[in-house]
């Protein structure tokens, strides 16, 4: 509901990739296409269209949209995300993603408008992510597990 009314005032079309839940009743405006379950390639090629990247969160101590934004910083996009302590280990604020805070349209609406007035910045942010995203690969992570498991066991042998 954030997303839709923080674009509805804009000239700018907007695609949304959701579950029919989390839209709900909420009137669709004219520059809102909303893709109901897309997934698999369809959902990569919104994520690959996208000039820019809006991963609006409901709640700010819940865990969820980080497979979109890792997707989506693999892709070299640059993305704004609400406030959400839940994927806050994902993301460098400022660095590889623009925050907004929750539930308010009208400071997402001019984030969006700012993001997408500056190809540059849009840009960079997009290389920033890649740049950060590798440190999630699944490579990345059986290092860090390796390595945690070793500490333990050097520590049990000493």
């Amino acid at each position: 509901e954030t997303l839709i009314r923080a674009v509805a005032p804009l000239e700018s079309s907007l695609h949304i990739a959701a579950q029919r839940f989390n839209i709900g009743s909420t009137d669709i405006p004219l520059n809102v296409t909303v893709h109901y379950d897309a997934f698999g390639a369809e959902f990569l090629r919104l994520l690959t269209d996208a000039a820019l990247i809006v991963i609006p969160l409901d709640r700010a101590d819940e865990s969820s949209g980080q497979l979109v934004l890792l997707q989506a910083m693999a892709l070299g996009k640059a993305i704004i995300v609400t406030e959400n302590r839940g994927i806050s280990d994902y993301y460098i604020a400022g660095e590889t993603v623009t925050i907004s805070p929750s539930h308010n349209p009208a400071a997402l609406r001019e984030l969006i408008k700012s993001l997408m007035d500056d190809p540059e910045q849009r840009m960079r942010l997009g290389r920033a992510a890649i740049e950060h995203v590798d440190q999630f690969t699944l490579q990345k992570q059986a290092e860090r597990v390796a390595c945690i498991i070793n500490t333990m066991m050097t520590r049990r042998n000493k």
